[in-house]
């Protein structure tokens, strides 16, 4: 139980440093910047963003089969321990 924790903390930590990079180059965009450096920084971003969608999709399927493995376990764990 311990390490799914510990590795769901890592997914959320590893996308929120992609997030804040993304933000971050972002914002230092400037209005007189060159329309092919704007591409591929967009290009960029988008790819990150797809990237930090597919973590949270796996972070938030895997979190639905641990607990759905731990509310098992448990209900069998009770079921023992009542007959």
């Amino acid at each position: 139980m311990i390490k799914f924790t510990i590795a769901f903390r890592e997914i959320g930590t590893y996308k929120e440093v992609l997030y804040s990079k993304a933000h971050e180059k972002y914002i230092s965009l400037k209005k007189g910047t060159k329309a092919d450096i704007t591409a591929v920084l967009e290009d960029e971003l988008y790819a990150r963003f797809n990237l930090v969608t597919a973590l949270s999709n796996i972070e938030a399927k895997n979190r639905v089969k641990f607990l759905e493995a731990l509310i098992s376990g448990t209900m069998d764990a009770f079921k023992l321990s009542t007959k």
